[in-house]
C-alpha cells in the first residue's frame, strides 16, 4: 500500500525516500521492501536505530516469510537500499554475489533419443548470466517426465514444489499434471487476467504459510509458474520477495519469448478492478530454468496467437534487420548486438503457419473439444478427488492432440516453423539488449516498450469495460477480448500513424511499418470494431475512451525518465524513416534519447481514429503487384476475397524490407 501511494504521488527515479526505522532492527526490512517495489525507481535511504551493524545487505520480514538477499545471483546485484544512517561507526557494506547455478540442461540438448526427447535449446543471457531455455517437442507425457528429472537432479531430490497456474491452465490440467510428477508440494490456482494482476490475488495467507513451513523444514522452495505471462510475472514476484527458486513453464508463446526473457517480475496497480498503471510494482528476479512443453501450445486461444504476433510486430519495427550493415550501424554500441543480431523480420515469412494455427484453433470441432475439456476441468476444480473426471479429461486431451496431428505434416510443419521462428527471433532480440548492456531495462532496453504507452492504456481501459459489462450483465463476445499483445499490435499502428502525421514515416517506410500488423490481421485479431460494439452497448463515447486511455498513459512507468513540464505533453517512442530506426530526443543531454516528448493531442487523434475503425485493415498484393491495405469491414460486406495469399504477402513484405536494408 505504501509503494502504491508513492507511485500515485508520482515518485520516480529522481525521488529520495527516507525510511526511519523502529527500535527493533527487524523492522528495517520494510525500507528494503518499499524501496524495491516502485518500478519507476526511487532512492531509498534507511535511518536505523540498530545497535549492531549486522548484515546490511540482507533483510528478512518479522514473519520470516519475505527475504531480500542482495547476494542472491537471481537478483543480478540489484539492491533497493542505497545508504544507511545511524549512530554506529562508518562502514561500507559490500558482498560478493553468490555463483549463478541454473538448471543443467545439457543431457537434453542434442539428446541421443530424438524420437522421445526432441528438444531445442534457445541461447539466452541476461546480465551476462546464462538462462537455460529448453523446448521439448516430444509428447506431453515425456516432456513432463523430462522436467521432473531435471528438477530432481538439480535439487538433489529434496525440495518443496509450489505449482502456480490460472483458471484456464488449471481447467486443462497442466498444473496438476506437473505437480503430480514432482515431489509432494502445494498447488496454487488463482484468478486469471490483467485485472487480477495484483497483490490481493496472489498474496494469500495459505501460500505464504506453505512457504514458511517448507523453509522451517530446510527445504528449498521451488515455485513453478505454469501458464501465461501474467501468472509468470506475478508468481515470479512472489518468488523474488520470498527468496524462493523460480522455474517457468510457459504455455503461451508470449510467456515464453516475452515474459520469461525479462527479469522484471511485477504487479500492476489495480484499484476496484481498475488498472491504474501496468507492471509498476515489482523486482528483478530471474528463473533457474524456462521449460517449454510444446504440446501445451495446441490449446492456445485465437487471442493468444494474435497477442504473440502483436508483440513481434513491435519488435520487427523496433529492430528491423540487425544482421545487415545498415541494421548493425543502428545498434553498434550495444554489446550483445553482434552476438545475437538477426533478421527479425523473417517472422513475416511464417505467416502461413500462423494462419494454419488460427484455422485449427477456430475449427468448430476443435473449439467443441476444448470447451468439453475445460468443462470437465471446472468440475474437477469443485471435486479434486474425482479420479473418473481426471481420467475423462486426459482422454479428451488425447483426442484433441490427435486431431491436431490429423492436419497432416504440411500444416503441422508450417505451424511448428511459425512457433519456432517467432520464439527464436524474439528471444534473440531480447538478448541483444539484456545480455550485457541493460539487464534492468532502464536505458536502451526500454525500446521494447515501443507501442506500449498507448497499448497499456487501451488494455487497461478495455479491462475496466469488461468488468463494467459483467456488473451490468452485458455479455462480452469472445472476439471483443483483447490481450496485452493484441493491444500492443494495435498501438503499433497508432504509433506509426503519429510518425506519419509528423512526417517521420512516409512512402515505403510507412507502408512496411503498418504492413507487419495488417499482414497478420486476416482473422481480425487486431480490429478495433469488436471493442467498439461493446463500448456502444455500454454507452462509452469516443471522448470517454480517449480520456480513459490517456489517464493511464499519464501514469506510464516511462514518465519516471522524462519530466514533462508542460501538462499537455506525454512520453512515447516513435519510428522514423523506416522500420528498425527509432526517433531520438532533440535534447543531447537526455538520459534516454529514445524517449521523446509528444503532444497528448497527437495521441488523442490516433485513438479517435482507432475508435472510428480507421485501422481495421488487412494487407494484400493487388493485381498490379502493389502492397495495399484493405478495409476488413468492406471486404465482409462485399463478400470479397483477397487477390493474394497471406504467404505471398509475407514474402513480398520481407523482400521489400530487405531491399530497404540493402540486403
Amino acid at each position: 500500500d505504501v509503494a502504491s501511494t508513492l507511485i500515485l504521488q508520482k515518485a520516480d527515479g529522481g525521488s529520495l525516500c527516507i525510511f526511519v526505522g523502529w527500535e527493533e532492527e527487524r523492522f528495517d526490512f520494510y525500507a528494503a521492501m518499499i524501496g524495491m517495489l516502485p518500478f519507476r525507481g526511487v532512492s531509498m535511504a534507511l535511518v536505523t536505530q540498530r545497535k549492531r551493524h549486522g548484515d546490511l545487505l540482507t533483510y528478512t520480514s518479522p514473519s520470516k516469510v519475505f527475504n531480500i538477499e542482495g547476494a542472491n545471483a537471481a537478483r543480478m546485484g540489484m539492491f533497493p537500499i542505497k545508504a544507511v544512517f545511524g549512530t554506529l561507526s562508518t562502514r561500507v557494506a559490500d558482498a560478493a554475489i553468490k555463483p549463478w547455478v541454473p538448471c543443467d540442461i545439457k543431457e537434453f540438448v542434442n539428446h541421443p533419443d530424438q524420437k522421445t526427447h526432441p528438444t531445442v535449446n534457445l541461447p539466452f543471457k541476461v546480465g551476462a548470466l546464462t538462462l537455460p531455455m529448453l523446448t521439448h517437442n516430444g509428447s506431453y507425457a515425456n516432456s513432463i517426465t523430462s522436467l521432473a528429472s531435471l528438477l530432481d537432479k538439480h535439487y538433489g531430490g529434496r525440495y518443496f514444489p509450489i505449482v502456480s497456474c490460472g483458471e484456464t491452465c488449471d481447467a486443462l490440467g497442466y498444473g496438476t499434471d506437473i505437480l503430480n510428477a514432482l515431489k509432494p508440494g502445494y498447488y496454487f490456482s488463482h484468478r486469471s487476467g490483467e485485472t487480477y494482476k495484483c497483490w490481493e490475488n496472489y498474496g494469500t495467507t495459505e501460500l505464504f504459510s506453505k512457504i514458511t513451513q517448507a523453509k522451517a523444514q530446510g527445504l528449498p522452495v521451488v515455485i513453478i509458474a505454469v501458464g501465461g505471462g501474467v501468472n509468470g510475472n506475478c508468481i515470479g514476484l512472489i518468488a523474488g520477495l520470498t527468496n524462493s527458486h523460480l522455474i517457468e513453464v510457459p504455455t503461451t508463446p508470449m510467456h515464453y519469448n516475452d515474459a520469461t526473457t525479462s527479469a522484471k517480475k511485477a504487479f500492476s496497480l489495480v484499484k476496484e478492478n481498475k488498472i491504474l498503471s501496468k507492471n509498476i510494482l515489482g523486482c528483478f528476479y530471474i528463473p533457474s530454468l524456462v521449460f517449454c512443453i510444446s504440446e501445451t501450445f495446441l490449446t492456445l486461444s485465437t487471442a493468444n496467437a494474435h497477442a504473440t504476433v502483436g508483440e513481434s510486430c513491435k519488435t520487427m519495427n523496433m529492430l528491423g534487420r540487425c544482421d545487415s550493415a545498415t541494421g548493425a550501424a543502428d545498434y553498434f554500441n550495444i554489446e550483445g548486438a553482434s552476438e545475437f543480431a538477426s533478421d527479425y523480420t523473417k517472422i513475416v515469412q511464417t505467416v502461413g503457419g500462423f494462419d494454419a494455427l488460427v484455422e485449427f484453433i477456430e475449427d468448430k470441432e476443435t473449439r467443441k473439444l476444448k470447451a468439453n475439456i475445460i468443462a470437465v476441468g471446472e468440475k474437477i476444480r469443485a471435486d479434486r478427488s474425482s479420479k473418473q473426471l481426471v481420467s475423462k479429461r486426459a482422454e479428451l486431451l488425447k483426442s484433441f492432440r490427435a486431431r491436431y496431428y490429423d492436419l497432416g505434416p504440411e500444416k503441422t510443419n508450417a505451424i511448428k516453423d511459425f512457433l519456432s521462428v517467432i520464439n527464436k527471433e524474439i528471444v534473440a532480440a531480447k538478448a541483444m539488449f539484456l545480455a550485457y548492456s541493460d539487464p534492468f531495462e532502464k536505458y536502451r532496453a526500454l525500446l521494447f516498450e515501443y507501442a506500449h504507452t498507448l497499448g497499456h492504456g487501451v488494455e487497461a481501459f478495455a479491462n475496466l469495460c469488461y468488468a463494467r459489462a459483467s456488473e451490468k450483465g452485458v455479455p462480452i463476445p469472445e472476439e471483443a477480448f483483447r490481450l496485452h499483445g493484441q493491444c500492443v499490435g494495435m498501438a503499433v499502428q497508432w504509433a506509426g500513424q503519429m510518425s506519419f502525421d509528423l512526417g517521420e514515416l512516409k512512402g515505403d517506410g510507412f507502408a512496411l511499418h503498418q504492413g507487419f500488423v495488417y499482414l497478420f490481421n486476416r482473422h481480425g485479431g487486431f480490429d478495433f470494431r469488436p471493442l467498439r460494439r461493446l463500448f456502444d452497448q455500454l454507452g462509452v463515447t469516443k471522448a470517454e475512451f480517449c480520456e480513459g486511455v490517456l489517464a493511464v498513459v499519464r501514469r506510464d512507468n516511462k514518465r519516471g525518465y522524462i519530466k514533462c513540464d508542460d501538462c499537455t505533453k506525454s512520453v512515447d517512442q516513435l519510428v522514423t524513416g523506416r522500420p528498425g530506426k527509432m526517433m531520438r530526443s532533440t535534447d543531447k543531454n537526455a538520459e534516454l534519447r529514445y524517449l521523446v516528448e509528444v503532444d497528448e493531442e497527437w495521441q488523442e487523434r490516433v485513438l479517435g481514429m482507432a475508435y472510428d475503425g480507421h485501422f481495421d485493415k488487412v494487407a494484400d498484393i493487388d493485381t498490379k503487384g502493389k502492397l495495399v491495405f484493405l478495409n476488413r469491414q468492406d471486404l465482409e460486406k462485399k463478400r470479397k476475397g483477397y487477390t493474394s495469399s497471406s504467404q505471398d504477402v509475407g514474402d513480398f513484405i520481407h523482400e521489400a524490407i530487405s531491399a530497404v536494408y540493402g540486403v
